[in-house]
Parts: structure tokens; C-alpha cells; sequence
């Protein structure tokens, strides 16, 4: 019975009877999150970034005809063996689903971060630094001066300071937004590089029958009636 099931179905795509199929949305879910929480490096001056992906939910933007994924992220930064700044971060991201014949895979384009909001929390941490751009002033300017560190630093301006030192130097006005300005060019990079590599395209099974049918006879994907389409040709 089931040769026969999968023999009728080859036989109503081949002759454009079933033009389309959709997705099931909850499988793309599950997928999503299979491999997570992934952690990535991103460089800080003097430190260590870490960027954490928690959890994702997809969903479709039907007027849009795109996918919108809500990624739960986690963002760390150390120095010298200290955790300076911790803070969980909602990232909106939309791409459009695509099918690259050649490499036989699911791949996700146009991607692009419509937000990144802060998130308040228990786990939100912001360190003082001063401790620790106080070794990084030149020497003996700080001790000569009796005034606040970012005082000092403004005093400063236009002198020839270490990025490790205008890194910390954003912390001393106590501004989570602030910081997360600062880094949000790297984590969207970071996250837009991720989304279109090989690591999240989704490579479909020849030895899956329904996948194996797409490798075959597959054309495209498109998003209609809030729904997703594997495209026959």
C-alpha cells in the first residue's frame, strides 16, 4: 500500500494534478529550535562578547508575503574575567523563504532585523567599570585630577586613548540602552551572516518521500493566505 500510495502521488504531480503543497508551520517551529541555545564569540575591545540565541518563533506576515521570526537572545560581556553586562534581548527578524535547486536545500533571503529591544529582567546585569578604566587612563592624569572617571574621560576628549578604554568608558553613564547601541551593528551582522549560511538551511533527504518528490519535481516557495507553499513545477 504504500508503494502504491507514493506512485499515485508521483503520478498526480508529474501530470500537474497536486501543483502545490503546504507547510506545517509547527514542524517549522520545532526545527527552528532543534539546536538550541547557540552561542556565538563577538569581539569587544579588551573583552569577550557572547551572544546567545534562547529560543525562536516563527510566524508568517501574510500582507507581506514573508516570514517573522522572534528570537529570545542573551548577550554577555567579560573582561578581564568579570561579566560587565548581561542582558536578554528580543530580536525581530523577516526573510523570505527560498529553494535553491542546486544545493537541493531550504534557504531563507532577503533577511532583514526589523528590531532589538531590550529586555528587563532578573538576569540583567550592568557593572561598574571605573575599577577597571581607571588602569586604562593615562598615567597619572587620574590621580592628578580629583574628579569622577567619566569626568575625566570627558576632559580627555580628543586625546589619544586604548579601545579598550573607550569601550569601558560607556558603562560609567550607567545606559543598558547605551551599550546595546554600541553593539548592535555586530549582532545584526552576526545574526544575518547565521541565517543565510549553511548551518540554517535546511537540506532536503532524498530518502524522505514526500522531500525526495520536492528534489525532483520541486519549482519554488511561496507564501499565500498565511500559509506556506512547496511550489510543483
Amino acid at each position: 500500500m504504500k508503494f502504491l500510495r507514493q506512485m499515485i502521488a508521483r503520478l498526480l504531480i508529474h501530470f500537474k494534478l497536486v501543483k502545490r503543497s503546504p507547510a506545517d508551520l509547527p514542524e517549522i517551529n520545532q526545527l527552528a529550535n532543534e539546536d538550541l541555545p547557540a552561542s556565538f564569540e563577538l569581539v569587544i575591545p579588551g573583552g569577550v562578547g557572547e551572544l546567545t540565541i534562547l529560543e525562536v518563533s516563527v510566524e508568517i506576515v501574510d500582507e507581506r508575503q514573508c516570514l517573522q521570526a522572534e528570537l529570545l537572545c542573551n548577550f554577555k560581556a567579560t573582561v578581564k574575567q568579570s561579566i560587565i553586562y548581561n542582558t536578554h534581548l528580543q530580536l525581530i527578524l523577516e526573510a523570505n523563504p527560498d529553494y535553491d535547486k542546486a544545493a537541493k536545500s531550504i534557504v531563507l533571503s532577503q533577511v532583514e532585523v526589523k528590531a532589538l529591544n531590550l529586555i528587563s529582567d532578573e538576569y540583567s546585569l550592568i557593572k561598574d567599570t571605573s575599577s577597571l578604566l581607571g588602569g586604562l587612563i593615562p598615567r597619572g592624569i587620574a590621580s592628578l585630577i580629583d574628579v569622577t572617571v567619566s569626568s575625566t574621560l570627558s576632559m580627555l576628549e580628543g586625546k589619544t586613548l586604548s579601545k579598550a578604554a573607550k569601550y569601558l568608558s560607556l558603562y560609567t553613564a550607567g545606559s543598558k540602552q547605551r551599550i546595546i547601541d554600541y553593539h548592535r551593528p555586530d549582532i545584526e551582522q552576526k545574526i544575518i551572516g547565521l541565517v543565510q549560511s549553511k548551518d540554517v538551511c535546511y537540506e532536503l533527504d532524498e530518502k524522505d518521500f514526500e522531500e525526495s518528490l520536492f528534489i525532483r519535481y520541486g519549482e519554488k516557495i511561496v507564501i499565500e493566505d498565511g500559509q506556506i507553499f512547496f511550489v510543483f513545477g
